[in-house]
């Protein structure tokens, strides 16, 4: 995340802060674009409002670090399962 925040942002990674808040740095599309990417990369499926619940890189880490040991499938389905 905070690579491609850097690369839209054509700083540093080093110059993002985890703790600031992604409207902070990002217009609504590029936030949006985030969450998909990250589903692509982490191959599974996220919903776009999770960085507006979780308003911080650390805070979205720690959410979806949360997630995969959890049974919460409304926000974080794995590619190819589909609800019974």
């Amino acid at each position: 995340m905070v690579s491609k925040i850097a690369q839209w942002r054509k700083v540093q990674p080093e110059e993002i802060s985890i703790q600031e808040p992604f409207a902070d740095s990002l217009d609504s599309l590029a936030v949006v674009s985030l969450s998909g990417e990250l589903g692509v990369w982490l191959k599974r499926k996220l919903s776009p409002n999770l960085v507006y619940e979780y308003t911080t890189i650390k805070a979205l880490a720690q959410h979806l670090a949360q997630q995969s040991n959890t049974s919460d499938n409304n926000r974080f389905i794995p590619n190819g399962v589909s609800r019974i």
